[in-house]
């Protein structure tokens, strides 16, 4: 998406409030493209979202260009904390689902089945979604559960067909 790229990189503009909302290991590539309009906002926020419990150094000196940090977990923000001076903020993502009659329907859900959600992009860091660890932790669950009619949902985008044949192995 292009169509508002004049609107970023207009020098003249002039915001008192940025809010980046991408990863850490993103920021720096967007940094690198908007640097010279970076000057033109009085407060600026990073939206990270961090899965692991050790934050890379390699990412840390990033803070230095927020006023604050805001995460979606408490879990999160301990990583970061370790490493990062900058002002962290726990700010769930503002979304909120009901799972319809018409899914469940579509799906040959139970109603009433415990549905666990894995999600994950296979561009991203294997070791931060950790889909197979996720996978394995869900098999042990059900197999303590009698009468079990918990449901596992798989969402991956960008697979290669070397993961997608992974996937498929491992869960099967």
């Amino acid at each position: 998406e292009t169509s508002y790229s004049y609107r970023i990189s207009n020098s003249k503009n002039f915001s008192e409030l940025e809010i980046l909302h991408i990863n850490a290991d993103q920021t720096e590539q967007y940094l690198q493209n908007e640097i010279a309009n970076l000057a033109y906002s009085k407060k600026r926020i990073g939206y990270w979202y961090w899965e692991t419990s050790s934050f890379p150094d390699q990412f840390v000196f990033l803070q230095n260009y927020f006023n604050e940090i805001w995460v979606a977990t408490e879990f999160t923000k301990a990583s970061l904390k370790k490493k990062i001076h900058t002002p962290i903020k726990v700010i769930p993502p503002a979304i909120r689902f009901k799972i319809s009659n018409d899914f469940v329907g579509t799906y040959k859900f139970a109603y009433n089945a415990l549905k666990v959600l894995i999600n994950f992009d296979g561009f991203s860091f294997q070791d931060r979604k950790n889909p197979f660890d996720a996978i394995s932790a869900f098999k042990k669950f059900i197999c303590k559960i009698e009468n079990n009619n918990s449901v596992l949902i798989i969402k991956a985008i960008n697979l290669d067909d070397n993961q997608k044949d992974q996937l498929k192995q491992f869960v099967s």
